[in-house]
């Protein structure tokens, strides 16, 4: 069996090489499909089998699948536990569908025998429970396991394998919406015109096919559980807290550092010191050989505590997105039921009310299919990244949308609410209003489209941020976010009841008479708190600092080299920390009468500069490329700049758009703007944010020769650059050896700037 050691060199063996990837993506959409299948198909109309099966008074039916959500919200934090420090995932997923299995027969086991569906008495109860316990530690090992096992396939150490990670997350997430969209059709009408066995029991064909998938063990690619990260944790802030005295150490070189020690826990690659690390500083009384890691720890073991620190504000924020899309199954489906469901005027046909979140699950799996062929090809031209945009901007858009949805749902209340006052409708809880069902229509489609960008981001950034070691702990993370969301939205429902209740009776949220309320003010009420979040949010993305990470890159051949990389920020960076070292040697070849070509070779090292800073200067890398381009096939034609600039005088042609000259000049336009940012932003005592440096370097540069929109335009951009941290962990570097490296580039691009003024 290879080492640990061997993995993390690259130097593995032929087989193990083909372990993972595509080919294990049927087996685990598989084992998905039909978990959702299950889960769904029998989640969907339980109160109905509680009540009308079971003969169950309703609140007794109610408070049974309140405790069995609740606990199965809970378990996936066990299984991830039990995933992460002991079996591991593979594991803990087949361990988990056998349980699960267990809980579908019994639970159709008691809807096929008559005798069973009868009043209950405390025997059949047993079984109801047992059932359901079951079913809740079924999907509580199966729910944070599936998903960080199917990313497990793509090894993060061979860059041609990374960048499909991402891809993996919308294709698992319309794997399961379309299960799920399934199980509310045709699982529905099974248990509504076949019977509750004839639903489960289709529905139990989850696990023989899981079965199928275990077989084919030796396709997948397995890591090792590395022991329990919670103690890790803990040890970390014990050993921080009896450090809490001790002053930083100003060299990071002094810090505990065991590769050894974290091999097993850190295949992918260790992650770098960041800054407050006193529970990795060495005292004399710690000895680095056999260190007591409830005193000493290493610098990865402390930034892992960090990580999951880092994640919990991104985290919080996804609550209350969960908890405007849980109003589609309560106030939602109410107003759904009171209004005309009828395909076409004279169609016998009624959609089922419980039937319209249809649309939401058709607009998600449209989404996705739409953001992975058309919109990442389109805007990766723009941005770079080989996933189009960020898992955090991605959140964004999501938290957009959801906003727009309960702000669309309160104008389509006060439109329902108008027909049935002009038709005399407004007592009547229980007729049907004359107006069509698809007046909801986009407010459960912008649901759906919220959740294709928000949740999916949400796993995302989960895996991609959480330490190695918990990845299965964070995925349980994404699903406790979901089981908050629908707490609040219990919560928030329970104080506008009681606190909107008038002397006269009335309320916002009626108990009988929906057309009396005021629903549409409770749905701007989430609305108002969405914005809030949103802003909370957007503080919380512009401040947060991805994992620094130490990584193996594989590249072609066997060879294995060692580089440092920010998570998910991209492929540009090693470039970036050489650029002004080449950009210099470039220079000094430089001189009046020099060959065109040398003068655009330099130019060309630049533009990687620009991606470094932010999306906000993307159009001025644009323009400087483009500019330099015409430069390059213009040395085809010219030996020196002076005889390119020559022809342009004997032309008059120096200040027509589009001239040589004219884009000479935009090529030394761009180097002095970074030139100008890069100076600023070594004045630390002035600019803390780069955003300040750079709309002064811009003023100084560019402004004047830009219209007032394009101004307006770049201001607004200016919100996206990073924070001064950000930009020198993006850089991988400190404040010394970055202030170093920017006043090299300064003197150097103004040597060739004066070499443009001098022509």
């Amino acid at each position: 069996m290879e080492s640990v050691e061997e993995k993390r060199s690259g130097h593995v063996h032929a087989h193990e090489r083909t372990k993972g990837g595509l080919i294990t993506m049927p087996f685990i959409f598989a084992n998905e499909v039909c978990e959702k299948l299950a889960v769904v198909g029998f989640a969907t109309n339980m109160i109905s089998y509680l009540t009308e099966q079971l003969h169950m008074p309703i609140t007794k039916a109610a408070n049974t699948l309140t405790n069995f959500g609740g606990t199965a919200s809970l378990t996936p934090l066990l299984g991830a536990f039990i995933s992460d420090a002991y079996v591991g995932r593979f594991w803990t997923i087949t361990v988990a569908s056998i349980i699960y299995q267990i809980g579908m027969t019994c639970l159709t086991t008691s809807a096929i025998l008559p005798q069973l569906s009868l009043p209950p008495n405390g025997g059949q109860l047993a079984i109801l429970y047992i059932s359901l316990l079951l079913n809740a530690l079924g999907a509580g090992g199966i729910r944070p396991c599936v998903v960080a096992f199917g990313a497990d396939q793509f090894d993060e150490t061979d860059p041609t394998q990374k960048t499909r990670t991402w891809k993996f997350f919308n294709w698992y997430y319309f794997c399961m919406g379309a299960s799920m969209l399934v199980a509310v059709t045709v699982i529905v009408y099974i248990q509504d015109y076949v019977g509750w066995g004839g639903d489960w029991d289709p529905n139990r064909c989850h696990v023989p096919l899981a079965y199928y998938v275990r077989i084919r063990y030796p396709l997948y690619r397995h890591l090792d559980p590395a022991g329990s990260p919670f103690t890790r944790l803990l040890q970390v802030c014990v050993a921080a807290y009896r450090k809490r005295n001790l002053h930083m150490v100003s060299d990071p070189k002094l810090l505990y550092d065991n590769e050894e020690l974290d091999a097993s826990f850190s295949v992918a690659g260790r992650l770098l010191h960041s800054k407050n690390l006193k529970a990795a500083i060495v005292t004399e009384g710690d000895d680095p050989k056999l260190p007591n890691l409830w005193r000493l720890n290493t610098v990865h073991r402390v930034e892992e505590l960090k990580s999951v620190i880092r994640m919990g504000p991104i985290w919080a924020a996804g609550i209350l997105l969960i908890t405007a899309y849980a109003q589609q199954s309560t106030f939602s489906l109410q107003q759904a039921k009171t209004m005309n469901r009828h395909l076409t005027p004279g169609s016998s046909f009624q959609i089922p009310a419980g039937s319209m979140t249809v649309f939401t699950m058709s607009f998600m799996l449209a989404t996705i299919a739409i953001y992975d062929r058309l919109f990442v090809p389109i805007v990766r031209r723009f941005t770079g990244l080989d996933r189009g945009i960020s898992f955090l901007h991605r959140m964004g858009i999501g938290f957009v949308i959801s906003i727009l949805a309960t702000l669309v749902a309160g104008f389509v209340e006060i439109k329902r609410k108008q027909v049935a006052s002009a038709h005399g409708l407004i007592d009547s809880p229980h007729a049907t209003i004359p107006i069509s069902v698809f007046w909801l229509v986009p407010q459960y489609a912008f649901h759906g489209m919220a959740e294709a960008f928000m949740s999916i981001g949400h796993l995302e950034f989960f895996y991609d941020q959480a330490p190695e070691s918990m990845r299965s702990t964070a995925m349980a993370l994404f699903w406790m976010a979901i089981s908050i969301g629908n707490y609040v939205s219990t919560f928030l429902v329970s104080l506008v009841h009681r606190f909107s209740a008038g002397t006269d009776g009335s309320n916002w949220l009626p108990d009988s008479n929906l057309n009396k309320g005021k629903l549409e003010y409770f749905y701007w009420l989430i609305t108002v708190l969405q914005i809030l979040n949103l802003i909370y949010y957007i503080f919380c993305a512009k401040i947060y600092t991805f994992k620094p990470i130490e990584t193996n890159r594989r590249r072609e051949g066997d060879a294995a080299e060692d580089s440092v990389e920010l998570a998910s920020c991209g492929p540009r960076r090693e470039s970036a920390q050489v650029t002004e070292e080449k950009l210099s040697n470039h220079v000094q070849g430089i001189e009046e009468e020099s060959p065109m070509k040398t003068f655009c070779d330099s130019c060309s090292i630049v533009p990687v500069l620009f991606s470094c800073i932010g999306a906000a200067f993307k159009f001025a890398e644009y323009e400087y490329c483009f500019k330099v381009h015409t430069l390059v096939e213009a040395s085809k034609h010219y030996g020196t700049l002076s005889n390119m600039l020559d022809v342009d005088v004997e032309n008059g042609t120096v200040r027509t758009r589009g001239s040589l000259f004219r884009n000479l000049h935009r090529v030394r336009q761009g180097l002095e703007l970074l030139g100008a940012i890069f100076k600023n932003f070594c004045l630390q005592s002035l600019y803390g944010f780069l955003k300040e440096a750079a709309s002064t370097a811009y003023a100084q540069v560019c402004a004047p020769y830009h219209t007032w929109p394009f101004r307006m335009a770049v201001s607004a951009g200016m919100c996206t650059l990073p924070r001064r941290e950000q930009l020198l962990q993006k850089l991988n570097e400190t404040e010394e050896s970055a202030e170093k490296k920017m006043r090299r580039y300064i003197k150097t691009s103004l040597l060739v700037i004066e070499y443009i003024d001098e022509l």
